[in-house]
């Protein structure tokens, strides 16, 4: 392993010691393609550090609609087995090949502060969006559930700024970025709008060896907006790309 990758897979585990350690209350919802609401459960994630930094342990605690609980182990982390990528405040993971016949699935999210969102977009059968999970999650306690379902969101054209992790963890220098809407990626694309100004926006039917986009939103605050972009290639997942955005004062 080159020095390089070795620095690169360090920042991206530093990135997920900093950011994503520690127990996340959410609520996590689900909607259909049709933007109907089909279950709604709560969640503890908890990501433990060992002693000396060098392994993560996640378990999730789930609470159910009828009031079942249970509890799940999904792994010990290292920097050398991470299912994610780490940039900055932004996580992604998700399947890297697409094949039909077999489930595709995706999930973006940011940390601000003391709150965590993530989406997660889910393919029937690997080609077609069948379902879209909105994960709203905080350090202390659960958040308040949202008031409404759905919310259209409407910005200006803001100035920001994007960084880009590739899939073997190398990072690119910064580039400025005009702020745009998500339906600007055309009617191919499927997006939702979702209470707390979070969005999601990919293809509505995907291929194997196809280029496309997810793309996932989170106005933070009046004047600060995240957007967490997922790239394929032909060959599959290539890159994730965190782009900021600052409301001009």
């Amino acid at each position: 392993m080159s020095i390089n990758l070795i620095e690169a897979q360090n920042e991206s585990w530093s990135n997920f010691c900093k950011y994503h350690v520690g127990d996340w209350h959410g609520n996590w919802t689900t909607f259909s393609s049709e933007g109907q609401l089909t279950n709604s459960i709560q969640c503890i994630r908890s990501f433990r550090l060992n002693e000396d930094g060098t392994e993560i342990q996640h378990h999730n605690h789930y609470t159910y609609e009828d009031g079942k609980k249970e509890s799940k182990l999904y792994g010990n982390y290292n920097k050398s087995t991470l299912r994610s990528l780490f940039l900055k405040n932004c996580f992604s993971w998700g399947l890297k090949q697409v094949d039909s016949g077999t489930k595709f699935f995706f999930e973006t999210g940011f940390r601000y502060e003391q709150r965590r969102i993530s989406v997660v977009g889910i393919y029937k059968n690997g080609i077609s969006i069948d379902s879209v999970l909105v994960i709203s999650e905080h350090i202390a306690d659960f958040p308040d559930k949202p008031t409404s379902t759905v919310k259209q969101i409407t910005g200006i054209n803001w100035n920001g700024i994007s960084k880009t992790i590739t899939d073997d963890y190398q990072v690119s220098s910064s580039e400025e970025k005009i702020w745009t809407a998500l339906e600007s990626l055309g009617i191919d694309y499927f997006t939702m709008h979702f209470s707390d100004g979070i969005s999601i926006s990919c293809p509505q039917v995907i291929e194997k060896g196809q280029h496309f986009l997810t793309v996932i939103d989170w106005q933070v605050l009046p004047t600060f907006w995240q957007r967490g972009i997922r790239k394929y290639d032909q060959s599959g997942f290539s890159s994730l790309t965190l782009e900021e955005f600052h409301k001009p004062q």
